[in-house]
């Protein structure tokens, strides 16, 4: 089945669908990181769920320098990414559909080398380079070493450029969740894969840079933010859940079992966790070796402490939510 046919040279218009809230610094790197693209066909829309950081008015410079045309806000009500894609590609012009973190940036060859891709009518999707490059400092640096330590591949997990026409087939994005969305697309879209004979060639020129936190205190409100929406993630999708939630006890167990060594009775299970705990990051460091990874080795050993910080900030959120919930239902 094929989606748009399109013939000759000319390139599709593309759109840009970025979901924002309370990410100032972020969404003005991106936005310039788009707007400096090679190829000029394509309007970026910027959907807001309710930033209170200075966010909007970061967007609406870039509307005022380049034209309500090229650059378009859009309000929402703060329900979430799901639904802020979701209204980003109802209002979007382009046959080519580019989804962007605000946070995240890509290089200037980005929709040039992708957009040729879709002259082939049988392409529906491209997959892109993965690069983890934060935006510097000491915690951004431990965060691109842990993505590289767990990440082997060279592409993205998701897609992040798609043919309108088939994300509208398919559904979109499932509103109701707030983290895993990307996941829950790609499920769909695996599904249709199967059926159809869809292509999704890799595109090694345009490279997605993925950015992360760089202070203690927004890796631990980011991570209780994940906690707070993990729920619905756990309703819809709770395999993939599950191991997310799996890794977050083994890693706060982890410091019960340093604290348990110094009980007798406890003391033989406490070893036992630490040893399969600790040879499990042996592995993927043996693993980055042998794959020859380039690693910030130096930054190695506070990827413990990372996920440490990770796991009980999601486990915070986590437990705010779901007193909450329980609350509700007694209510």
């Amino acid at each position: 089945m094929f989606f748009g046919v399109v013939k000759g040279t000319m390139d599709p218009m593309a759109s840009f669908i970025i979901p924002v809230k309370n990410e100032r610094e972020g969404v003005q790197k991106c936005l310039s990181s788009i707007l400096n693209q090679t190829q000029r066909n394509f309007e970026v829309i910027v959907v807001d769920g309710g930033s209170t950081d200075g966010t909007v008015e970061v967007i609406e410079s870039f509307i005022e320098g380049y034209g309500s045309n090229k650059v378009k806000l859009l309000l929402e009500p703060g329900r979430g990414p799901g639904y802020a894609k979701n209204l980003g590609l109802k209002v979007a012009k382009g046959e080519i559909i580019f989804l962007i973190d605000a946070d995240d940036l890509i290089n200037g060859e980005f929709l040039e080398k992708c957009a040729s891709h879709f002259r082939n009518p049988g392409v529906v999707g491209v997959i892109t380079r993965v690069k983890f490059e934060s935006r510097g400092g000491f915690w951004g640096r431990v965060q691109d070493t842990w993505h590289k330590l767990r990440w082997t591949r060279e592409t993205t997990r998701f897609p992040v450029v798609y043919r309108r026409n088939f994300l509208v087939r398919i559904g979109g994005f499932n509103p109701d969740l707030t983290v895993g969305e990307d996941y829950d697309l790609w499920r769909r879209v695996k599904k249709h894969m199967k059926e159809n004979e869809f292509l999704f060639p890799i595109e090694k020129g345009a490279v997605y840079i993925v950015t992360k936190e760089n202070t203690i205190s927004d890796i631990l409100r980011h991570s209780r933010w994940f906690g707070l929406n993990l729920i619905n993630y756990l309703k819809v999708h709770p395999k993939e859940a599950s191991k997310i939630l799996l890794w977050t006890l083994i890693n706060v167990s982890t410091m019960l079992s340093l604290i348990f060594l110094s009980i007798k009775v406890l003391s033989l299970p406490a070893k036992t966790q630490l040893f399969l705990y600790f040879s499990s990051w042996i592995y993927l460091l043996t693993r980055s070796i042998l794959k020859k990874r380039k690693i910030y080795w130096r930054y190695f050993p506070f990827c413990l402490v990372l996920q440490l910080l990770t796991s009980i900030g999601l486990l915070f959120g986590l437990t705010q939510e779901t007193f909450k919930v329980l609350k509700a239902k007694i209510s």
